[in-house]
């Protein structure tokens, strides 16, 4: 899905960071701070979904990490929409250790929601937590995608490698 926004704010990152890590911290600011990408971001997941089942008919769990998780949650939250949200702890992609699932009553299915995605170290930690826990992790969402090979496992906003 283009959004003329998103793809204008990763042409001026890139021109004044060129990449790395100051480029991603500063990308995942201002997602977290712009309503309308968070807006994109929902939409596009709802039309991945929608010709099966409505919102309220899925049935999946969101899973979210850290502050991008914790703000797009209050997002959902603030805005109505009517999913099962949890929110587990960041920095998962440095190796940290995920929060204990076992106890939540989640879903068979889950979907994975995130700022960006690069190597998939995070989404990584999330699925095996998952299956750990009997769910399944069905696909992942995220705004901006800078893996260099696609993973067809991957819907984004804006993907850098073509």
């Amino acid at each position: 899905m283009k959004n003329a926004l998103l793809d204008q704010l990763i042409v001026d990152l890139i021109a004044e960071h060129e990449g790395g890590e100051k480029f991603f911290d500063h990308l995942d600011e201002a997602i977290r701070t712009n309503d309308s990408i968070l807006q994109a971001l929902l939409e596009t997941i709802n039309k991945a979904f929608s010709p099966v089942r409505t919102w309220e008919e899925w049935g999946y769990t969101f899973i979210v990490s850290g502050r991008f998780g914790r703000m797009l949650a209050n997002f959902m939250n603030q805005n109505n929409y009517p999913y099962n949200v949890v929110t587990v702890n960041g920095n998962l992609r440095h190796g940290d250790k995920i929060d204990d699932l076992s106890y939540l009553n989640l879903h068979k299915n889950c979907i994975f929601v995130d700022d960006s995605f690069y190597l998939g170290r995070t989404r990584n930690a999330i699925k095996e937590e998952l299956e750990r826990c009997g769910a399944t992790l069905i696909q992942t969402f995220v705004v901006y995608d800078g893996s260099k090979v696609k993973d067809e496992a991957v819907t984004s906003l804006y993907r850098f490698f073509s």
